[in-house]
């Protein structure tokens, strides 16, 4: 049910089983998924149900070199303070992580405390969430008008794909159902300003929540924290909960990704890899991108990562340059082919947020983004590249110019993908992470996180369809717990 702020009393008391603080994918996921739990759930969101400037103003923050995409605009454009949170702007990409990508790699820091296997029933219940019907693998398009890609056995690379979402708009698509749910009540316009802990800190008491014109607080059996990347690492950090270990707020990353490479390709094939028009929706349920495999990460000791691949590219010089030289390519006609790279990032402890002295208007302190790559990230992405080149050429496929990944002037050249990733990392050990496996907060017993800032690492997938599996996988655990 709705509940509007301006009926509770200043200085009034909300009670329920279960918190959720944040009405994005993850904390809607959350309390849909309670709402025929039995448990009472209160759902609170800090913006309306349509965005507000002031209300945005909010995430205002300060970024520091290195790597400064956006200049100082990234914290407050990257992410909306409504409901629905970022899938109101949301691209709709959809991808599990690999199964690898939870395993231990040492040059990525280590693994996940959760494997593929345990999200895998999540994972089909969030697939439902943001709307899409994957296709698991390209022999599905074997023999079709959309064939893959005939990368020969022993390949260091490989077809992996994407789904499209239409992309579904959590707030629109289920507002009716926590609306109508008897037992989740939704406040808007309500903004948590304080965290208020047992004496020796291993218990959530109650928060502060700031309305219009009141202020009041909310006990709760449990309380989950769902705000997103940087917003969950400002909240713990302001609440000092969490941090025994200087962790909250280090690993931030998002995805590293570089533009502009070309290359020709043979033109049958490409049909499975055309990557959708801005806005609009393929007639495939997916596309096809070219991904390093396993094996090749393993010996190389390289980040996951892929290409897209774009023909629909009127090609400058240096394009038909590449294309003039590829004519005669086992005597196939070839296209001129526009390339991307989207890298997994490597986890760095030194990129991280704080905070600032200067307050925002709910008197909470600014963030401030350190956002650094790590020092390996320019050497990986020159060595992908050429493994791609090899591996075209190789199979008979094409050819590839990847002088810009070798470019000195990387990482400043690179782009991102508004992805809020590691900044209250997941892990069994303490002294790694901030959670544990089933995503509460090392030390306290009633605290959780739910959102990408859990992943320790983050693969080349968007994050979205992970993010709403372990909300799924979270709620299942609370229900659990409390019952």
């Amino acid at each position: 049910m709705l509940v509007d702020p301006s009926g509770i009393p200043d200085g009034a008391t909300v009670r329920a089983d279960v918190c959720v603080v944040g009405a994005g994918a993850a904390g809607i996921s959350l309390a849909r998924r309670l709402r025929t739990s039995g448990l009472d759930v209160l759902l609170l969101e800090a913006g309306g149900f349509e965005p507000d400037a002031a209300g945005q103003a909010l995430y205002d923050g300060e970024m520091v070199e290195p790597f400064k995409r956006s200049a100082d605009d990234y914290p407050r454009t990257s992410r909306l303070r409504y409901f629905g949170g970022t899938t109101n702007h949301w691209a709709g990409w959809c991808r599990p992580l690999d199964a690898h990508d939870f395993s231990d790699r040492p040059w990525m820091g280590g693994g996940w405390p959760v494997s593929r296997a345990e999200l895998e029933g999540p994972y089909r219940v969030a697939e439902k969430l943001v709307g899409i019907e994957p296709v698991r693998d390209a022999r599905a398009w074997e023999g079709s008008a959309r064939p893959p890609l005939p990368l020969p056995a022993g390949s260091r690379l490989e077809t992996a794909f994407f789904h499209f979402s239409e992309p579904r708009r959590f707030g629109q698509a289920y507002r009716g159902d926590l609306v109508g749910a008897e037992r989740v009540r939704l406040v808007l316009d309500a903004a948590v300003t304080a965290f208020h802990a047992s004496p020796d800190r291993t218990h959530v008491e109650r928060l502060t929540v700031a309305s219009p014109g009141r202020t009041w607080t909310v006990e709760a059996r449990a309380f989950v924290l769902a705000t997103g990347g940087l917003e969950n690492a400002r909240m713990l950090l302001v609440a000092d909960l969490g941090n025994d270990h200087d962790l909250v707020g280090r690993y931030f990353m998002d995805h590293p990704g570089v533009k502009g490479l070309r290359a020709a390709m043979s033109a049958p094939s490409l049909g499975l890899y055309q990557e959708r028009a801005r806005g609009t929706v393929v007639a495939c349920p997916a596309m096809g991108v070219v991904a390093l495999t396993p094996r090749v990460q393993r010996e190389e000791r390289l980040p996951n990562g892929c290409f897209l691949l774009r023909s629909d590219w009127e090609p400058d010089a240096l394009g038909a340059g590449v294309v003039a030289a590829a004519g005669g390519l086992a005597r196939k006609a070839v296209v001129a082919v526009q390339s991307s790279f989207i890298a997994e990032p490597i986890p760095y402890a030194e990129s991280r947020v704080t905070l600032l002295d200067a307050r925002d208007a709910l008197g909470l302190p600014k963030i401030r983004l350190h956002w650094r790559l790590h020092p390996d990230t320019r050497a990986s992405l020159a060595r992908a590249a050429e493994i791609f080149a090899t591996e075209l050429a190789k199979a008979g496929l094409g050819r590839a110019h990847v002088g810009a990944m070798h470019d000195e002037a990387l990482p400043k050249g690179l782009d991102a993908g508004n992805h809020h990733i590691g900044t209250t990392r997941m892990a069994a050990d303490p002294t790694k992470g901030v959670v544990d496996a089933t995503c509460r907060v090392h030390g306290i017993d009633n605290l959780y996180v739910a959102g990408s800032s859990v992943f320790p690492t983050a693969g080349f997938a968007n994050p979205t369809l992970t993010i709403v599996a372990l909300a799924v996988r979270l709620a299942d655990h609370l229900q659990e717990a409390l019952s």
